[in-house]
């Protein structure tokens, strides 16, 4: 279907990404650019999933381990797009000039893959045959969905939040600076920019 064909081009070219931000040092550098490199390989993950299994319906095992997989992907990727919306907090109306603290990285990350995980296995060890249905392996529309739709709309609604604050931390930059101030200013507003992206 055309949708298929959208995703397995989609999928390739997010890898590239991936790799783009891995090669080079100076990007591995950039916690906004970890960041996005995360996004992009757990959505990719997601997509190649989504074509080879979602379908897979004959067997009821590998039909849940498929949603299961899913689930805990597309988690992982807005759990990311989370994290980037409190890495434009802390960027932008925390300490302006100051990205983050050293322990900051290694916390977003754990954050990232750890609650995913705890919420998946929750709903695998609650409702394992929540996991897939008659037609396709997804979560069960009637019982587990929530499971996925509560988070997703959480990530949604505090990164709109973020956005608007963000904006409005820009526009009470003060207009007088010096050379250093302005380059520091267009640093973090392509990092905002950059950020918008996903």
């Amino acid at each position: 279907t055309l949708f298929r064909s959208g995703v397995g081009i989609s999928a390739p070219l997010l890898l590239i990404i991936v790799f783009t931000v891995a090669y080079f040092r100076q990007q591995r550098k950039m916690f906004s650019r970890v960041i996005l490199a995360h996004i992009c390989f757990n959505m990719a993950i997601s997509e190649l999933v989504f074509i080879v299994g979602v379908d897979q319906t004959g067997n009821e095992i590998i039909c849940s381990a498929i949603a299961i997989f899913l689930h805990w992907f597309l988690l992982v990727t807005f759990a990311w797009m989370g994290v980037n919306g409190w890495y434009l907090w802390i960027t932008f109306c925390v300490t302006y000039g100051r990205l983050t603290r050293r322990e900051g990285p290694l916390l977003m990350v754990a954050l990232a893959y750890g609650v995913p995980t705890v919420i998946v296995a929750v709903c695998a060890g609650v409702s394992f045959k929540g996991y897939g249905t008659a037609f396709y392996c997804w979560v069960d529309p009637e019982g587990l969905i929530w499971a996925f739709v509560v988070p997703v709309a959480i990530v949604i609604v505090g990164n709109l939040c973020v956005y608007v604050r963000v904006l409005h931390a820009i526009r009470k930059m003060p207009s007088r600076r010096t050379s250093a101030e302005k380059r520091k200013q267009q640093k973090l507003v392509r990092v905002f920019k950059a950020s918008l992206s996903f």
